[in-house]
């Protein structure tokens, strides 16, 4: 093989990657013609020009986000020609926006610049923001989301052929009569008129009401694509007739329209397509064989709604909390803060006697306190930045390292450190303010009274506080700083109660109430540090060397005059202060499902009533599954649960699901 034989036969890659932040620093990108258009950039290989045209073009009309952009030209052996391939992104939280675009070109090595084929497509989604907090809202402004994709193509883009295709996905009229009649939200209404605005039923609810079941697509056919749609319309039309028996119609429109209702899909039934086409229109499945009436898919529905997983996510209302494991329980603060939610080192697999370093991207805590009026005030700590969510004169305020900023549906603020936006803050549409950080996986959510907050995946079994440790077990939530399981709700909350010298109220009796309780300990095997606050913040003398979580300056940091303590003693839930006590005869256990050639495990333990007791109430419950194809592995793990194990599956991929039927409230005497 001579020298220009090995030239021809190498595979040649290069590529290259960048991005550019969308901020208040960054005034060319907001400031561009927002105008739609589908970019046209350089063609010419390696060129830092395209990826800048695509990082700016993507950005027009933004005023936050962050765009990425990918570039790469090869050369695959034996062929004449190069290809040029680049892709960006970008997604705005304020403007409820993301965008991607895609670029391609064919060209010869020999002539750069001169492509033989090229692409360009532009896709643009506009979405609706989730809005947690408020049920009513949410029910009454179905969600909406809207695409439009352009696509371009020929020897060159400019004066090629060109596809549009236009998109909205949204609630059905259908879908919106089923849940104002279905049992979830009637429930919902009903802990509504007792003040449980945020109650786990109008969480499901919330979530329900966000789901888009129908969705329209329009495609408008040039160039080549006319030609191809008019062939496949005269030959498809006339099979169509023969064997669905569908109505053929004078349409002479050029485009294609599309109708899905996926409303049945979700119930497992066939999902309605209606096909509008020119010279035909065609419903699938044909009308006269749709299996399910109103009033089936009415009960299919909200029997889904009742068993549908919920998301994981911590919310405290006026007098309750609810845990990332979705268990509820009263709480009175006062104007004492309290420890919500702060991450914890985890012990070393490979040596017990260390802990891990807690990941600078995980070093956050969220604390709350009771204001004036039933209202919330909220503090987050993500690495050294400080934010206050708090309400006042009957206004929503932000407070950013103890100084005001102004916030708005138009207007948002970002935390920025050495050019990386850690977080964004912004209005919602109910008015409720917002506050999301990738960096961290953070994610909350405050309307002056109630406080909803969501966290990846990375937290679980990675944080204390009054949300839980987030394992999928709700009965160990009440777990105390010093690893110990308490039965009183009060005697709990009052151990993440960070007490000052002048602090009062019932919280400070609760403390010491919790200090002389009986400890109860997780079950053997599940290793915990020994503390995992601070005697500072426990209102100890200290003892503690050295930091944990967040940082130390950051966790006591006050700003602003204490408001006026509410120390109003709120309901037990449901009638009893804990829905998960020991001797209510429930324990928790790993359960097997078999399903042909795999094993299924649960991810979580699936209560259970203790030998010799049955429950007073059951309910159905859906649970994730963890499968393995049928081999010694997963024969022998099957047999360690049914010898009474509960191995940790938390962290494993749940690829199905399956509903059982679970004690509900407690398990009697046989």
């Amino acid at each position: 093989m001579n020298p220009e034989q090995a030239k021809r036969s190498e595979l040649r890659i290069n590529i290259a990657y960048d991005n550019l932040e969308v901020n208040a620093l960054n005034k060319q990108s907001r400031e561009m013609d927002p105008a739609w258009g589908v970019p046209l950039p350089s063609n010419k290989p390696n060129s830092t020009e395209r990826k800048n045209q695509i990082m700016q073009s993507l950005a027009r009309g933004l005023q936050s986000g962050k765009v990425y952009v990918f570039d790469m030209n090869y050369n695959v052996p034996t062929s004449e020609e190069r290809q040029v391939l680049s892709a960006g992104f970008v997604r705005s939280n304020l403007d409820r926006k993301s965008k991607a675009f895609l670029y391609w070109n064919s060209q010869s090595p020999q002539m750069e610049g001169e492509t033989k084929n090229e692409a360009c497509y532009l896709q643009e989604i506009n979405n609706s923001p989730d809005t947690p907090l408020d049920f009513e809202y949410t029910l009454k402004n179905p969600p909406v989301d809207n695409v439009r994709a352009e696509l371009l193509y020929g020897k060159r883009c400019e004066g090629g052929n060109k596809v549009v295709i236009d998109g909205k996905a949204t609630r059905s009229d259908q879908l919106q009569e089923i849940l104002e009649n279905s049992e979830a939200v009637k429930q919902c209404r009903q802990e509504i008129q007792k003040g449980n605005k945020l109650a786990p039923v109008c969480q499901k609810a919330i979530e329900s009401a966000q789901v888009r079941d129908q969705y329209d697509i329009i495609i408008g056919p040039d160039g080549f694509f006319e030609k191809l749609w008019a062939w496949v319309i005269n030959n498809l039309s006339n099979l169509l007739k023969k064997i669905l028996n569908v109505e053929v119609t004078n349409s002479r429109a050029d485009t294609v329209s599309i109708r899905i209702n996926a409303l049945p899909l979700m119930v497992n039934a066939v999902p309605m397509a209606f096909i509008r086409i020119p010279k035909l229109n065609l419903t699938f499945p044909h009308p006269m064989e749709t299996t399910m009436n109103t009033q089936q898919l009415t009960e299919a529905v909200d029997s889904m709604l009742q068993n549908q997983l919920e998301q994981d996510s911590c919310t405290l209302d006026e007098h309750k909390i609810t845990t990332f494991d979705k268990r509820t329980f009263p709480v009175t603060m006062g104007a004492v803060k309290h420890v919500m939610l702060t991450t914890y080192p985890q012990q070393d697999p490979d040596n017990r006697k260390h802990q891990m370093t807690i990941p600078e991207k995980m070093r956050a805590a969220i604390l709350a306190e009771d204001g004036d009026y039933g209202t919330k005030s909220v503090t987050i700590y993500l690495g050294n930045h400080e934010v206050e969510l708090y309400k006042y004169n009957n206004h929503l305020q932000v407070k950013v390292g103890g100084q005001v900023v102004e916030v708005s549906q138009y207007k948002s603020y970002q935390g920025i450190q050495n050019g990386e936006v850690i977080y964004e803050i912004f209005v919602l549409l109910d008015g409720s303010i917002a506050l999301n950080s990738d960096k961290y996986g953070i994610h909350v959510f405050y309307n002056g009274e109630y406080v909803q907050i969501r966290v990846s995946d990375q937290y679980r079994n990675n944080i204390r506080g009054l949300c839980g440790n987030f394992d999928r077990n709700p009965s160990n939530d009440f777990l105390t700083p010093q690893n110990c399981i308490l039965m009183k709700p009060e005697e709990f909350a009052a151990t993440y109660a960070l007490l000052q010298e002048n602090s009062q109220g019932p919280v400070v009796e609760n403390k010491r109430k919790a200090e002389q309780a009986q400890c109860h300990e997780l079950p053997s095997g599940r290793h915990l540090m020994r503390n995992v606050i601070s005697d500072k913040e426990a209102g100890r003398q200290s003892t503690e060397g050295k930091n944990w979580g967040y940082h130390q300056e950051n966790r006591m940091r006050v700003h602003g005059q204490n408001r006026a303590r509410d120390n109003k003693q709120s309901p037990e839930v449901d009638g009893r202060p804990d829905n998960f006590q020991v001797g209510q005869n429930i324990i928790y256990r790993t359960k097997v499902v078999e399903e042909g050639d795999e094993l299924c495990f649960t991810t979580s333990p699936v209560p259970t009533c203790r030998e010799g007791t049955v429950p007073v109430e059951r309910k159905s419950k859906k649970y994730p599954l963890y499968c393995q194809m049928r081999n010694e592995e997963s024969t022998s793990l099957k047999r360690r649960v049914e010898n009474g194990a509960n191995p940790d599956l938390s962290r494993k991929p749940a690829t199905k699901s399956h509903v059982f039927q679970v004690p509900h409230g407690a398990c009697s005497a046989a």
